[in-house]
């Protein structure tokens, strides 16, 4: 870990995904941003995953009070108006049916009066709080929902933001979410489909419509380039730009509904 004038923060933020996991410590005053990335070994364990990463990076050996985890798997959106917390369950093995029991968690996002319902298995929760403290679980989908109703407002938009092999796509009419869903892509195509579909099924005019475009700036840019003979307005979103030149966001490794969780 690099040497730096301000103490290390002792909250850690932690990107659980199924290729790689992100790691980040950051506090705006006083000034502090690292982050790690590890590539997950599909053939061990989580834990075991966890142990070779917290002896290999400097930045999982200081000390840590408090963890916040993000966590890609899928969502439900339930109205606010319509949600009750002890529902949850219910209505996420309801709509997921998963194969495995898990622990359901869910997030608010007033600004467009939706909650989401996301969920972890047992076995990957008690592993993740077996090395880490204090650890409160977050879906990656909501810090880029948050952020995306409070951009160009008063319009009917989709927004995209891809990391590995899975894209996150919402689509919203003014402040309304039509539609917020993760989806496996493999190609650029892949995603253009996804955006076709979501535009026909929600009666959204790819020709007349912005599309935000996120991630990794090869993959961003191709998805806008195949996207462009059918959609007009298809934006390359550059976090150094949208952020301001927030520090996570001058790095290109740091996934976009991280820096979204960073910034907010």
């Amino acid at each position: 870990m690099p040497e730096h004038s301000s103490p290390i923060p002792t909250q850690l933020y932690v990107r659980l995904a199924a290729e790689t996991l992100h790691f980040v410590r950051f506090s705006a005053m006083p000034a502090f941003f690292e982050t790690a990335c590890w590539k997950v070994r599909p053939e061990i364990t989580l834990t075991a995953n966890l142990q070779e990463a917290v002896a290999a990076l400097p930045l999982l050996q200081a000390p840590i009070s408090r963890t916040r985890v993000l966590v890609e798997t899928p969502v439900c959106v339930v109205p606010l108006t319509d949600f009750q917390e002890e529902d949850s369950e219910a209505i996420y093995r309801y709509c997921f049916s998963p194969q495995e029991p898990g622990c359901v968690f869910y997030d608010t996002v007033p600004g467009c009066g939706h909650a989401l319902l996301f969920a972890l298995s047992q076995q990957m929760k008690h592993e993740i709080c077996d090395f880490f403290p204090e650890v409160v679980y977050l879906s990656s989908a909501t810090p880029l929902i948050r952020h995306f109703v409070c951009k160009s407002e008063g319009m009917r938009r989709i927004f995209v933001s891809t990391e590995n092999e899975k894209m996150f796509l919402a689509a919203l009419d003014e402040n309304k979410l039509l539609s917020a869903c993760f989806y496996d892509i493999h190609a650029p195509l892949d995603a253009v489909y996804y955006i076709a579909y979501t535009a026909r099924t929600f009666g959204l005019d790819l020709k007349e419509i912005p599309i935000f475009v996120s991630g990794r700036p090869e993959r961003r840019d191709k998805i806008c380039e195949v996207l462009s003979p059918y959609a007009r307005n298809a934006v390359a979103v550059k976090p150094a730009a949208e952020f301001n030149r927030h520090p996570a966001a001058m790095d290109e490794n740091t996934p976009y509904d991280l820096i979204a969780l960073l910034t907010d």
